[in-house]
């Protein structure tokens, strides 16, 4: 597998023998559904599972110790995510290698695991993948809402941070602005006391009131006004 699977949503189809993963991709890509062929498990392990939209498998792959990590994978995945397999089997095969026929018995009995017989008929195929590929969408759209929600949390959170930061700020900004305020006022009111004095005509030192409240400016008396 050498297509670029970071973020895709295709059918993963893993067949070992011969040509039969990319057959079976061709028909899937024919049918409009985007598809990844397989060969083995490191093919598998190359892409969260919660990225795929469904996943073919053959009865020749499933060995113990596919089964076994296979497993391993489904149950792991986020609780959201339920992916739909589709097994491929031969009721006339028979299996030689020990203990697999019980692992596989097993592992198709799972929730989401549908077994389909060959030789089996193109349309059916189609159909049954196609079936798998729009249930998927489903869980696709919640996942992306709870990621979208989740981002709205995380900015919403470090908005209020900044909030409280800046409110438990405002006290001491308040106290240094209080402390300042008094010598501010003392300017102030030399500045005004500066600017009313200006123009001002002042009193002569030779000018002064007799007894009676008469202005008396040198021995003369005169009106003060």
């Amino acid at each position: 597998m050498t297509e670029d699977t970071s973020g895709t949503r295709a059918v993963l189809t893993l067949a070992p023998i011969g040509r039969d993963a990319e057959i079976a991709c061709g028909l899937l890509d024919n049918a409009g559904l985007p598809c990844l062929p397989a060969t083995d498990l490191a093919d598998l392990l190359k892409i969260p599972l919660e990225d795929l939209s469904a996943l073919v498998l053959s009865e020749e792959f499933l060995t113990c110790e596919v089964v076994r990590r296979l497993t391993d994978l489904l149950d792991a995945q986020p609780y959201w995510s339920s992916l739909p397999v589709i097994l491929l089997v031969d009721p006339e095969r028979r299996r030689t290698v020990s203990g697999t026929k019980d692992h596989m018995t097993s592992f198709s009995t799972r929730p989401g695991v549908v077994m389909l017989e060959r030789p089996m008929r193109t349309a059916v195929f189609i159909s049954i993948a196609r079936a798998a590929f729009d249930a998927r969408q489903r869980p696709f759209q919640l996942r992306d809402e709870l990621e979208a929600r989740r981002r709205a949390e995380s900015r919403a959170q470090t908005l209020a941070g900044e909030m409280a930061h800046r409110v438990s700020r405002t006290p001491s900004r308040l106290q240094a602005a209080s402390r300042r305020r008094p010598s501010a006022r003392r300017t102030c009111s030399r500045r005004a006391g500066a600017r009313f004095s200006v123009g001002w005509p002042r009193w002569p030192t030779d000018q002064r009131l007799d007894r009676e409240g008469h202005c008396v400016f040198d021995g003369v008396p005169s009106a003060c006004d």
